[in-house]
């Protein structure tokens, strides 16, 4: 945990592929969307709010 800390603090957070496995695209996407260290280039609240995986049971109830 003190390693992510460091990390985190640093803006150099990097997972291993393996992380990943059995993600959805969309929640790798969002992921990354969230950790871009660059406030001008990271998305806002609203902006992530929008995101299709947060939207994905929404999607899926409608075309139920």
């Amino acid at each position: 945990t003190k390693d992510i800390r460091q990390q985190i603090s640093r803006c150099d957070l990097r997972f291993p592929p393996f992380a990943w496995a059995g993600k959805s695209q969309e929640s790798v996407d969002f992921i990354r969307d969230v950790l871009v260290p660059d406030v001008d280039k990271r998305k806002t609240a609203a902006e992530l709010l929008g995101h299709p995986w947060l939207n994905l049971e929404e999607k899926t109830e409608e075309a139920d």
